[in-house]
């Protein structure tokens, strides 16, 4: 799968400053179900809670969460991402890796 940097940068300016939500992430990737969903870029949107959301996004393949506040609390959630090959979360509050069986 080839990424289209310019719509990824578009996405990060769409979500400054707005509360995360599934109508959200259907505007920012103009999908029309969450299943359709598989690139997302949030990154430094001071979000804590948001892997819950996105493992309603079955293709989800790559995610770029950098510069939140994801704690280790949200990585349980990583489990339920059958395709994803790239997560960034990098400057999030992580003081240490998830279990091993999260990313199962």
């Amino acid at each position: 799968m080839k990424i289209d940097h310019v719509a990824v940068q578009e996405m990060e300016e769409r979500t400054s400053g707005i509360h995360l939500s599934k109508d959200l992430l259907l505007d920012l990737t103009d999908c029309q179900e969450l299943s359709q969903i598989q690139v997302i870029s949030l990154r430094s949107r001071d979000l804590e809670f948001c892997l819950n959301l996105l493992s309603q996004c079955p293709k989800l393949q790559i995610v770029y969460l950098q510069n939140n506040m994801i704690s280790l609390k949200d990585m349980q959630h990583l489990q339920n991402f059958p395709q994803l090959c790239k997560l960034n979360l990098a400057g999030n509050r992580l003081s240490s890796l998830p279990p091993p069986e999260v990313f199962k």
